[in-house]
């Protein structure tokens, strides 16, 4: 049993599935791109190309975009935000410069395949985890705790006020909950080694 292409489209509201994301592998070099698209220079690693995605939420925290170019960048700052804390987060706390390219029409992005690009990372992260060489889960990592929560119901937090099934799953989590005592590893391991069929909502 794993996490699936509709899985992941019901936990998070994203369908996997669209254009394929233009990644542009040689943005990091160009400086007048990022102040064309962020109007600043943000504090690039010249190695990866990527920046900490604090970076953003510093440079456009206080903006009061006005003018339309403004607005725009403000936009991209945030995007760019949101996908180094979600979909590509890192155990860096980063996020690659290559995902402007995708942002540049902002008419266009929402046709992009960003659920699957967030599933293939997550993925990425998973197998590099169960291989051993690493011990961070990265991408939308959530997304695994939420998979849990709706196929192993025991597992999940306690609602105090039924919320209806809806779309992205995570909403159902939005609302008042007791939440369970952290179990430990050895109990997760000894759960889903005993689990019944019956335990398990299909």
């Amino acid at each position: 049993m794993t996490m699936t292409p509709f899985d992941f489209a019901v936990l998070t509201g994203l369908d996997v599935g669209g254009w394929p994301i233009p990644y542009d592998e040689d943005i990091g070099e160009c400086e007048a791109a990022w102040i064309y698209l962020l109007g600043a220079r943000p504090l690039v690693d010249r190695s990866s190309s990527r920046v900490r995605y604090i970076w953003f939420s510093t440079q456009f925290r206080e903006a009061v975009p006005e003018t339309p170019e403004e607005i725009a960048q403000y936009t991209w700052g945030f995007l760019m935000f949101l996908f180094g804390t979600t979909l590509f987060s890192d155990r860096g706390n980063t996020v690659g410069l290559y995902l402007l390219s995708a942002l540049v029409d902002l008419s266009q992005v929402s046709r992009y395949d960003w659920g699957g690009a967030g599933l293939a990372t997550l993925y990425c992260y998973m197998s590099v985890t169960s291989h051993g060489w690493g011990n961070i889960v990265g991408g939308y990592w959530r997304a695994w705790e939420l998979w849990v929560f709706a196929y192993f119901p025991t597992l999940a937090p306690e609602l105090e006020v039924e919320v209806p099934l809806t779309i992205p799953y995570s909403l159902v989590l939005e609302g008042q909950y007791r939440p369970r005592a952290r179990e430990t590893l050895p109990y997760l391991r000894q759960f889903f080694d005993t689990v019944r069929t019956t335990e398990i909502t299909w």
